[in-house]
């Protein structure tokens, strides 16, 4: 495991963090809306950071509000979540 040594936050070794300027999107296509990038949020040796507001997977319209790891996994054992967060691919990007 890394460690960010400013803020003694545990990273997850395999992944990147997420562009948080650019849009958001779950892995499955839900809007996001992001509210935080620093939520003390703890879980483990892991720091979810992540605060959004995303749309319910079963209930269209309805909003829930959850932390994400740094790199945009809604947990921290699982890497292909359909609630992970995903940067919005730009048209001309490949």
């Amino acid at each position: 495991m890394l460690t960010n040594a400013a803020s003694r936050e545990v990273l997850h070794p395999r992944y990147a963090p997420l562009d948080l300027s650019a849009p958001l999107r779950t892995r499955d296509g839900r809007a996001v809306r992001l509210l935080s990038a620093n939520s003390p949020q703890q879980m483990g040796p892991y720091t979810y950071p992540i605060l959004a507001e995303v749309e319910h997977p079963n209930s269209p319209g309805e909003w829930v509000r959850w932390h994400y790891l740094r790199c945009g996994h809604w947990k921290s054992n699982d890497d292909q979540n359909d609630n992970d967060l995903v940067n919005v691919r730009r048209s001309g990007m490949h």
